[in-house]
């Protein structure tokens, strides 16, 4: 099944929801249970993935995978892209928040993740997310690539 346009921006937001999971996964490696129960609900229940084949999230999951890991900063500063309309931005972040749920006690680099995401969509971070972020290493980000 090949999509078409009309398919097309709810695939984007599908890569953008696993994309920063990913990203926010490496930066805190104490997901809690409820956390992982509340993605894979989400993962295969809710639009813009309930549609999609099991076949199309793994290779969603291996695809982004890839790419935040091998160029964290590029899969930061190109997640915007991902995005053709400001509402598809608004489900994506409406998405990992119910999976995200609340965090207790964010580490130094959940905060400094949170903030990196939060200003590549021009969104504001939350309070109990500001402090002096860590400084990530850096991971082969090359300006102005696509990912």
């Amino acid at each position: 099944m090949k999509c078409t346009e009309a398919c097309k921006p709810r695939a984007d937001v599908a890569e953008a929801v696993v994309r920063i999971l990913i990203l926010l996964r490496g930066s805190n490696r104490g997901y809690r249970s409820e956390m992982l129960d509340r993605r894979s609900d989400i993962l295969t229940r809710e639009e813009p993935f309930a549609d999609l084949l099991v076949e199309r999230r793994q290779h969603l999951l291996y695809e982004q995978s890839i790419i935040a890991t091998l160029d964290t900063d590029g899969a930061v500063e190109t997640l915007p892209n991902l995005f053709s309309q400001p509402e598809d931005q608004a489900l994506a972040v409406a998405l990992i928040d119910r999976i995200i749920g609340e965090v207790a006690a964010p580490t130094a680099e959940l905060k400094a993740m949170t903030g990196d995401l939060c200003h590549a969509l021009n969104l504001k971070t939350p309070k109990e997310f500001v402090e002096n972020p860590a400084k990530r290493k850096t991971r082969g980000a090359r300006k102005g690539r696509e990912i």
